[in-house]
């Protein structure tokens, strides 16, 4: 389910009101019925919702389980429903119009009304869960800066706990961006986890302002001074410098997660790099500074001369050989990899990892069993669609091979509102072919979700079309 902010996309399907945790009977409008002369088939019908839901089996109830029992004995559902005949073929039928809340707070079971917006039941084999996951891009650059400000939204597997995580936070401004949507749309003034991939200002800066304007449980970030170096080459002073901020917020560092390392019931797992992969990088971080520099003068140039040059064409141009025209830089490489999974839904964040780093991450991810899965539902673009992180062999490897524009999956790509230039046509083509939507920022929000909540007032995302790689 793509989204962004627009004119009214769908409305709420399910809406109960709960007098109480205790609660044991309810009507499908949340009332009991007050027509003693009405069987408790015709009363149910007389308040059903319209909806396409088939409520069938609630008007054949003698008992309708609690809030508490759904959530502390989801069996009771599945085992209540079963006692009435099988819905329809074709049809979802339950027994109890549930509705409860996606921000779920165990400590607040006394007071379930306050908890009203839907979240999503899926049967599985062993039974039911609440399912929520959602990736978010907040926009970074008001022309042609780009940046990552990335928000996961998940439940935890085997603890239905609702967890926020924030992968970097763009520029100082986009801080205050981040605060307020974490507020808006999930209800809280928490971030669980709060990741910086790697130290470029792009990612970096809007953190300091994060820590600022809401608690933080837990900052993931590599140190470079806890490996012995210091200098302005690998932005040493500036992570230090976030790590004390985050430690005067109460807020506990972690400094030495490294490929394997899990999180949240290994919902999320740390990809890349491995230590002594991140140690090197940062040795060739130093050497390489001075010539990166003049490298980079040189790149913004030749992307202000290509800027607005993009071009649609009707077909797929054909991939040739995809190559990343000499690679990406040394800290690119060192951004934290993550992968995402929780109830069967894959995800993989890449920061601005290059072909290397993204090598060394597929061959973690298929050692250790989780590329088992399949590729990835949702796939983060490395570098903003820079022409400089991927191959053919590492885009067959993350993202399976070419089977068409079949748009089955989602990638997002970070770009400035006025960055006409990235995506790069070859890298977007390049996913669009292995069965993936493009979708792009360019200054608004944008939002990938499985059973999360529907916002009335956003409207679906528009992919990328095939683009033409010789302009």
């Amino acid at each position: 389910m793509l989204g962004a902010p627009g004119r009214p996309l769908a409305k709420e399907l399910l809406s109960t009101r709960y007098r109480g945790a205790n609660s044991s009977r309810v009507t499908t409008a949340g009332r009991r019925s007050s027509q003693s002369g009405l069987s408790k088939s015709k009363a149910a019908r007389r308040h059903r919702p319209n909806t396409s839901i088939s409520w069938r089996a609630f008007a054949r109830i003698s008992y309708t389980p609690s809030l508490e029992d759904l959530l502390t004995r989801p069996e009771t559902l599945k085992g209540h429903a079963s006692r009435h005949r099988a819905a329809p073929a074709g049809t979802t039928q339950y027994s109890h119009p549930v509705c409860i809340s996606q921000y779920f707070d165990p400590a607040s079971i006394k007071r379930p009304s306050r908890h009203r917006r839907g979240l999503a039941l899926k049967k599985q084999t062993n039974g039911w869960s609440w399912i929520v996951i959602e990736v978010e891009f907040i926009p970074i650059g008001d022309k042609t800066n780009t940046g990552d400000a990335i928000l996961c939204h998940f439940t935890e597997p085997g603890t239905m706990i609702d967890r926020v995580v924030l992968v970097d936070g763009g520029f100082n401004e986009t801080a205050t961006q981040i605060a307020a949507h974490v507020r808006k749309y999930y209800g809280k003034s928490h971030i669980d986890l709060m990741v910086c991939t790697h130290p470029d200002d792009d990612h970096i800066n809007g953190l300091f302002g994060v820590l600022d304007e809401l608690t933080v449980g837990e900052l993931l970030i590599h140190q470079p001074s806890a490996h012995g170096y210091t200098s302005d080459d690998v932005k040493s002073a500036k992570v230090n410098d976030l790590i004390k901020l985050a430690q005067s917020k109460g807020t506990s560092i972690t400094t030495s997660a490294f490929a394997g390392a899990a999180f949240f019931s290994d919902a999320i797992r740390v990809a890349g790099p491995t230590q002594d992969y991140y140690k090197s990088l940062l040795g060739d971080q130093v050497t390489e500074d001075s010539l990166a520099r003049k490298a980079w003068s040189v790149l913004k140039a030749s992307a202000a001369a290509l800027r607005g040059a993009l071009a649609s064409v009707g077909n797929d141009p054909g991939e040739g050989t995809l190559t990343d025209n000499g690679g990406t830089t040394a800290r690119n490489n060192s951004s934290v990899v993550l992968d995402i999974q929780v109830e069967g839904y894959r995800v993989l964040l890449t920061g601005d990892a290059g072909a290397p780093a993204l090598e060394r991450a597929a061959n973690f991810l298929e050692a250790s069993g989780r590329s088992a899965i399949g590729v990835p539902a949702f796939i983060d673009v490395p570098h903003h669609g820079s022409r400089h992180n991927l191959t053919t062999e590492i885009m067959n490897r993350i993202a399976g091979p070419v089977v068409g524009a079949t748009g089955q999956r989602t990638v997002f790509v970070s770009v400035g509102k006025e960055a006409d230039d990235f995506p790069r046509p070859e890298v977007a083509n390049a996913f669009t072919r292995r069965g993936y939507s493009v979708c792009a920022t360019r200054g608004q929000v944008i939002r990938w979700q499985r059973n999360a909540n529907p916002r009335p007032s956003w409207t679906p995302l528009t992919p990328l079309t095939w683009l033409d790689p010789d302009q």
